[in-house]
């Protein structure tokens, strides 16, 4: 069940309550992004999901981190490769108990599922693009760790790319700058 404190409308009150994003430069925004938080509209990334008792083997033969050891709740950045190992596409991974979640940049999940999908034969590997399901934006600023603890508690003490859900929201620990940041999604 929802609750009133994953609407989007609540969401963007926790983060307006933190900052005001009316600046008029970008050394504003940096600015305030130094004593607050922010809220970054991610929603043109794109969302892979691997199912299959060997989806991280799998993977693991196809880029560049050690996918079989991310142990449940953490994650990696990593580049696919092709077979030559030449750069595919750049990923974050994250690990969940029954799947491997691939977030990727926009535009880039179905030539990542092309390029995959064409080395499973005899594997147990099922992948679902989750994109046109799935809403993200990041929150980032030296106030981001309140925000997300207000989505999800515990979440504003992850370590870099630990994640969890409640169901209804995920949030992953990441930042795209130097700056504390976290991505939360919801997907459908």
């Amino acid at each position: 069940m929802r609750t009133d404190s994953h609407s989007p409308d609540a969401m963007s009150r926790l983060v307006l309550q933190s900052q005001t994003m009316n600046c008029p430069s970008r050394a504003a925004q940096f600015a305030a992004l130094r004593r607050s938080a922010v809220l970054v509209d991610l929603t043109d990334r794109e969302q892979l999901q691997l199912l299959g008792a060997d989806r991280a083997t799998f993977l693991h033969n196809f880029c560049t981190q050690e996918i079989k050891r991310l142990p449940i709740g953490s994650g990696a950045e990593a580049f696919i490769t092709n077979i030559k190992g030449r750069i595919v596409g750049h990923v974050l991974v994250f690990a969940g108990a029954d799947a491997l979640w691939l977030d990727t940049p926009a535009d880039t999940a179905a030539a990542l599922v092309a390029h995959l999908d064409r080395y499973i034969i005899t594997e147990d590997v099922t992948i679902e693009n989750w994109s046109e399901r799935w809403g993200e934006f990041a929150v980032v600023g030296s106030g981001a760790a309140e925000v997300v603890e207000r989505l999800l508690p515990g979440s504003g003490a992850f370590a870099p790319f630990q994640h969890g859900s409640d169901g209804v929201v995920a949030v992953r620990r990441f930042s795209f700058t130097d700056d504390p940041g976290w991505l939360v999604g919801r997907g459908t």
